[in-house]
């Protein structure tokens, strides 16, 4: 029976703590490559485990370029000196294109010396040296022609994964059908090999998607599309190009509905709908309540708060808040947020005093942004009922208090204004105005204009 992940996770960071305790932090050394398992393994010994001064030593110079762009970029990593670059070795050693024991032997009769006499001969005859039949050690007749060929010949595994890299597979695979009997590269080995590539360079730069984009144009029904899908998605997202991560995030959940990506593309939808693309946050409803529908506990606060957020129904958003605030896997901010939003949902819905009570409570808190915005909305409501008296406790007590939230407690101050105003201080609205305008150091334009129109209205 399998161990758990967890207990696994656990063995391995004992190994490594016994072997660093034995021999000391400085006497430990990774090989990095720059690709996925041993920059899996860098991050589980520094980060997971906390040797921080374990030192990694690369040799860059056989790397392909997305690997060689993450060893740069990583710290306390020696670079090791080579003899050959990628290049002279497939000039040097030959290109890969057979099993490693049928490439040794090609290359030993290619090259006969002294030192290699006796691999010469077992792989002629299949005999060894002293006389016994091995014949497993034999040359198959098949490739004999090898032996005059003028490419050398070497073993294929580094160059399907460096044509890979290079996104050059297809070429390379139809270089291996032109040699007669050549192990070929399947289908299945293409995709896997392909994603492998992709994921790598992905891994080594965020914005490097290309390889990746050729995955989804070579399989667009792949196996690993709905991965590749949210990585690109990811990266769009991260380079501000949101319409288009939309987009691709839209195309995985119609292409892999029930992939283990699925939820997280859903979540990660809904937030691009909601945040960052105008006029299309209606949209994002429909994407949390999908999200919500996987039954994914890890997801359903977050589908939760977000139908809270955007649905266009106020009782829709007290339902909704309430579960999220019932779901117990939001935080003490998200929670208040739940809280703002049910508060201003039952306001407007007829349930005053119960609305006016959550929204005091809140405002108790003005060092979180739920607090600072419960604050304002409290005020907002005392001047649109024209009650001042209140409208000027509230403000005061929040601009007095004060906020990190500098947006909300210049609205506060302007809302302040407004509530001198009303009660005819007519001379005070207008020095907490010109205060902040002078003061303030934001440069949104909601609140500029909102100064610039009301002392406009005062002169």
């Amino acid at each position: 029976m399998a161990l758990p992940y967890e207990i696994k996770l656990a063995m391995t960071r004992n190994r490594v703590r016994d072997y660093i305790n034995y021999y000391g932090e400085d006497k430990a050394v990774l090989c990095f490559s720059g690709g996925l398992d041993s920059t899996v393994a860098l991050h589980f010994i520094r980060n997971y485990c906390g040797y921080k001064n374990v030192k990694a030593v690369s040799v860059i110079g056989i790397e392909c370029k997305q690997n060689i762009e993450l060893i740069m970029k990583t710290e306390n990593v020696e670079i090791a000196k080579v003899r050959y670059s990628q290049q002279e070795i497939i000039e040097k050693f030959g290109t890969p294109i057979i099993s490693k024991k049928v490439s040794k032997m090609i290359a030993a009769l290619q090259n006969p010396s002294e030192k290699n006499a006796k691999m010469r001969g077992l792989a002629l005859t299949g005999i060894t040296s002293t006389g016994q039949e091995a014949k497993t050690f034999k040359l198959a007749e098949k490739w004999k022609f090898l032996i005059d060929c003028p490419v050398s010949i070497s073993t294929n595994a580094v160059m399907r994964k460096y044509y890979a890299s290079r996104g050059e597979l297809p070429q390379y695979a139809e270089f291996l059908r032109g040699v007669p009997e050549a192990k070929q590269l399947d289908a299945d080995e293409m995709e896997q090999l392909a994603f492998d590539s992709a994921e790598t360079a992905y891994a080594g730069n965020i914005e490097d998607i290309t390889l990746l984009r050729n995955y989804v144009r070579d399989y667009p029904d792949g196996k690993y599309l709905a991965p590749v899908l949210l990585d690109i998605a990811t990266s769009l997202q991260s380079s501000g190009k949101f319409v288009e991560a939309e987009e691709t995030l839209a195309h995985l959940a119609e292409a892999r509905p029930h992939s283990v990506q699925y939820p997280e593309a859903l979540l990660l939808r809904a937030e691009i709908l909601e945040n960052d693309i105008p006029g299309r946050a209606s949209e994002a409803t429909d994407v949390y309540k999908a999200l919500a529908n996987t039954g994914e506990t890890d997801f359903m606060a977050d589908a939760y708060a977000g139908i809270a957020r955007t649905s266009q129904s106020d009782s829709e958003r007290i339902e909704y808040a309430r579960k999220a605030r019932n779901n117990g896997g939001i935080g003490a901010d998200q929670a208040e947020e739940m809280q703002l939003v049910e508060a201003l949902a039952m306001l407007r819905s007829g349930n005053t005093e119960e609305a006016l009570d959550m929204l005091s409570s809140l405002a108790a808190n003005p060092a979180g942004i739920a607090g600072a915005k419960a604050a304002v909305e409290l005020g907002q409501y005392y001047i649109d009922n024209k009650d001042f008296t209140n409208a000027e406790k509230v403000l005061l007590e929040f601009t007095e208090a004060g906020t990190p939230h500098e947006f909300q407690l210049a609205r506060g101050f302007i809302l302040l204004a407004d509530a001198y105003k009303g009660q005819g201080k007519a001379y005070l609205a207008k020095e907490y105005l010109q205060s902040l305008r002078e003061n303030y150091p934001g440069n949104e334009p909601e609140i500029l204009n909102a100064i610039k129109s009301r002392l406009n209205a005062l002169k």
